[in-house]
């Protein structure tokens, strides 16, 4: 503290149980962000793992080509429905590539023993990891859509 600064006291009243329990779970909240997004991570991982593998045989098993051909669709349909295919593998590919992005490690210049920078610095490295868990959320889910309106619309066309 320099000369100029001066100290202010600040009479309150004392803290109730449930002003220490929220503070309590706050600090928690605090302790604890930076592990829930990255469980939250391995679980998008995991997941998109699982359907891509479940994706990737039944299209396997399918005999998709042969469908495309029997159609007798034009060229510019089978590249539509190509692509409508693809898309999901696509999808969970990047989201589990943003899900990995949540564990890279974020470098930080600030002072580290200046409480608000310190607060500062683990806020934005917070954010970064929940920003990068939403897009891969967000892209795991849209290649979830596009095989259910694919089966919808099989199941609409099939005699």
């Amino acid at each position: 503290m320099s000369e100029n600064d001066e100290v202010i006291e600040v009479d309150g009243l004392p803290l109730t149980d449930s002003d220490l329990a929220l503070l309590g779970t706050a600090q928690d909240m605090i302790e604890k962000g930076i592990d829930s997004q990255e469980c939250g991570a391995k679980q998008v991982i995991s997941t998109a793992g699982l359907l891509l593998g479940i994706y990737v045989v039944a299209i396997s098993l399918s005999d998709l080509k042969k469908g495309l051909v029997a159609q007798q669709l034009e060229p510019w349909e089978q590249a539509v429905l190509v692509v409508v295919f693809v898309a999901p593998i696509i999808f969970w590919l990047i989201s589990m590539v943003l899900a990995l992005r949540v564990f890279v490690p974020v470098s930080h210049y600030d002072d580290i023993y200046s409480h608000e920078k310190a607060l500062g610095t683990y806020t934005r490295i917070l954010n970064l990891k929940y920003k990068r868990l939403k897009y891969a959320i967000m892209m795991l889910v849209l290649g979830f859509i596009l095989p259910v309106i694919c089966i919808i619309v099989y199941l609409v066309r099939s005699p």
